[in-house]
């Protein structure tokens, strides 16, 4: 397992944008006027969009307006696309830049992301990873601090960062990684969901503690009254030490009780009906096998049709819609903290084959699972 993997989830997957009272400004670099006019159609509902056709001009909108996002066109006559990201960067290290590239192109984009570039996408593009591009660059824009999940459960965990990252930028790690490196700045919460006895996990509590020690930490343990007895995690406040398995609905109230002001949760997700939260928790125990909506109903006590309604009603989405995003969660863990085959993982998220998994994946995320591993294992340096 690699496990310097903060860095790829901290700038992988981000969180809904914050509501802001302006519209964010997204600059687009390309000589190409038809590219520019695709982007532009592309982003105007949700952006006010610049244009520039050349690496100067770029330069001085980056001065004069000081756009959110910029999308950087890699092979443009006269300055090249990494010679403005590199000008970009000295006038400001924390612009956000996008590289946009032709398929063939995508060695000269990995370079352009160790100077600096967030991210790539290669034309043509796809319109759903595009615009997740884009929003996840906008979302750190002033973004609050996250929430550091650190485990191996993989299915509790998965259903906790699809509820949190709805408003919070969620990093995860697997708690071998102790240096936690990369990390660009202290979270506003840590979360420890340990599978170790309670004297085992108590030198990783007190490195998490050095390591920051003016950060909440909760910690989920298996035998709460054993952990009682160990003195590093006797000393945490009641609210912060959970017994597993535990019910996403009450981690979710404690969660929001820590966190700032700044960070409010989702009313959907902190007041769902118990049987659509014991239908989660379910999901989340048993995502690995073969899953019906019929299996789902019957472990909550309800009919298909009941399950079907309170689900939609309260989270928007289909049953089976929700088991899928729990399935591609966990893959997208597996993907940047393993070398597991493509099968393999797969099979741990609960597909039948990598053919399913990676039609799914690519639904969900507009990116294919090699992709982006490809692009984890460039942001973090491997």
């Amino acid at each position: 397992m690699n496990l310097t993997t903060a860095a790829t989830l901290l700038k992988g997957e981000a969180p809904v944008a914050l509501t802001r009272s302006r519209k964010l400004v997204v600059l687009v670099v390309d000589d190409d006027d038809g590219v520019c006019a695709a982007l532009t159609l592309v982003l105007e509902e949700e952006y006010e969009v610049l244009t520039a056709e050349d690496g100067p001009k770029a330069l001085e909108l980056l001065r004069s307006r000081r756009p959110d996002v910029i999308l950087l066109d890699i092979l443009m006559p006269g300055m090249g696309g990494l010679e403005v990201l590199a000008r970009m960067k000295e006038a400001d290290p924390q612009v956000a830049v996008i590289l946009v590239t032709a398929v063939n192109e995508v060695g000269t984009a990995v370079k352009g992301m160790k100077l600096g570039a967030l991210d790539y996408i290669t034309k043509p593009w796809n319109e759903s990873a595009l615009l997740a591009s884009v929003r996840g660059a906008a979302s750190r824009q002033g973004a609050p601090r996250g929430v550091l999940l650190i485990g191996d459960d993989m299915g509790p965990l998965a259903a906790l960062q699809l509820a949190l990252e709805q408003n919070v930028r969620v990093t995860t790690l697997p708690p071998a990684a102790v240096g936690l490196p990369g990390l660009e700045r202290a979270p506003a919460l840590v979360i420890f969901d340990s599978m170790l006895a309670p004297e085992a996990a108590a030198g990783f509590v007190r490195a998490l503690r050095e390591r920051f020690a003016r950060v909440p930490l909760m910690v989920m343990t298996r035998d709460i009254h054993m952990a009682m007895r160990v003195p590093e995690l006797a000393a945490l406040a009641p609210a912060r030490l959970i017994e597993k398995p535990y019910r996403l609905n009450e981690v979710l109230s404690r969660i929001a009780a820590l966190l700032s002001p700044r960070v409010r949760l989702n009313g959907s997700w902190r007041y769902l009906g118990p049987h659509v939260h014991r239908a989660i928790d379910h999901m989340a125990a048993h995502y690995q096998e073969p899953l019906s909506v019929s299996d789902m109903a019957q472990a909550v006590g309800l009919s298909v049709d009941r399950l079907t309604h309170v689900f939609r009603d309260g989270l928007g989405v289909a049953v089976k819609d929700y088991l899928e995003r729990l399935r591609v969660t966990v893959g997208r863990r597996l993907l940047a903290e393993t070398d597991l085959k493509m099968d393999e993982v797969g099979q741990r998220c609960g597909f039948a084959d990598a053919s399913h998994f990676s039609r799914v994946f690519m639904d969900h995320t507009g990116t294919r699972p090699g992709e982006y591993r490809r692009r984890s294992a460039v942001l973090r340096g491997a």
